[in-house]
């Protein structure tokens, strides 16, 4: 909870599961989706107020005026009835064919310390991760609401904008971190890195100097044959001689191993019709099996945290994520899975349950393994 003065104050977090909260509690459903979005609206934007007519436009394009006008009266009414439970005066103000935010209304909101914040002139580590530790969900992750292109069009420019601050964080906390000498908290910041910017050989040089000095070579390798994948068949470019430096100096700190028999693990996995993504959490739960324990601390956190969604033996939760996340954290994981050489063979029990959706994923984790993800029908 919040105080200034003694007086209570509204706490605002819009990358969190509860958006709003008052003396503790959550106010989300007294406030409603709609009345929720309108104060995001209106805290993303210039000066932090739009006309009557824009937000109207914005938040209800296909309803009549009378009715759109209702609507917008009706959602600051219900925010004004929130927070007049405790005598306060509304957060949401309208003057002159305006709506905007109060000025003298007291709150704390997290997009709004995110984007105020100078990381590069921070030398304070817990500063940094707090600011990290505020990006639980998406901006305004509630409802898609298909009907309000404009209102969606924001969301997702404002997405991006705090997907680069973000980004621009955690890669000051690698810095101080790694500078440090803070392993343990350097490593933590690089897999969530690694989830927004998968392509920086910087972050990837750290982590194998990381895993060198503390001797753990077969991760190193590992690591470092994901990282190859991905320039290999996303960009269509190789590592930095750089890396290649330092895979060859990790290499010399393993024995060679004699007549090494790369297998081909086989599984039979099965779709379910309405039930979305099920071989694939089936199939993982088959690898998982038979590589658990080699294969769950070379993925990253935020991947196998995604994993979770669908498969709780990845270890770790995570709410619902979008279908894009989900997918990349799959690739991710079969990557890892096949980089030791060996090879998984894959029967679709049921392949009449399989949508284009299941298809497109299955060609996909074919080109990513170089073939070693082989699939059967």
């Amino acid at each position: 909870m919040f105080y200034i003065g003694g007086i209570l104050m509204l706490e605002i977090n819009f990358l969190s599961k509860n958006k709003l909260i008052l003396d503790g509690n959550s106010i989300d459903k007294k406030v409603g989706n709609k009345g929720i979005v309108l104060l995001g609206l209106l805290m993303i934007s210039e000066r932090k107020s739009l006309s009557k007519e824009k937000v109207i436009d914005i938040l209800w394009p296909d309803s009549a005026e009378e009715a759109a006008r209702y609507n917008l009266r009706y959602n600051i009414w219900k925010l004004r009835k929130a927070l007049n439970a405790k005598k306060y005066k509304n957060i949401i103000m309208t003057y002159g064919g305006n709506c905007y935010i109060n000025p003298k209304y007291e709150y704390t909101c997290d997009i709004e310390k995110i984007m105020a914040s100078k990381p590069a002139e921070y030398e304070d580590r817990d500063k940094l991760k707090g600011l990290l530790e505020l990006f639980d969900c998406d901006f305004l992750d509630l409802k898609y609401y298909p009907e309000c292109s404009d209102l969606n069009e924001k969301i997702i420019m404002q997405r991006y904008m705090l997907d680069n601050k973000k980004l621009e964080i955690c890669k000051r906390y690698i810095e101080l971190s790694y500078r440090e000498k803070e392993y343990s908290d350097c490593m933590w910041a690089l897999d969530l890195c690694d989830g927004m910017d998968p392509y920086d050989e910087e972050n990837v040089q750290k982590r194998l100097s990381i895993l060198i000095s503390q001797k753990e070579y077969g991760r190193a390798i590992k690591y470092y044959q994901l990282f190859h994948g991905r320039l290999v068949h996303d960009l269509g470019v190789e590592p930095s001689d750089e890396t290649k430096k330092m895979l060859e100096k990790v290499k010399k700190n393993v024995p060679p191993q004699k007549d090494v028999i790369h297998k081909m693990m086989r599984f039979e996995v099965r779709a379910i019709t309405g039930v979305k993504f099920y071989w694939i959490a089936d199939m993982i739960r088959n690898i998982l099996s038979k590589k658990y324990k080699e294969l769950i601390p070379s993925i990253p956190k935020e991947a196998r945290e995604t994993l979770a969604y669908i498969q709780y033996r990845c270890g770790g939760t995570h709410g619902e994520v979008s279908d894009a996340r989900l997918i990349d954290a799959v690739l991710t994981f079969v990557m890892l899975a096949c980089s030791g050489g060996d090879s998984i063979g894959i029967t679709i029990g049921n392949p009449e349950a399989l949508n284009q959706v299941d298809k497109d994923i299955i060609n996909l984790m074919t080109l990513k393994t170089n073939g070693r993800m082989q699939f059967s029908f």
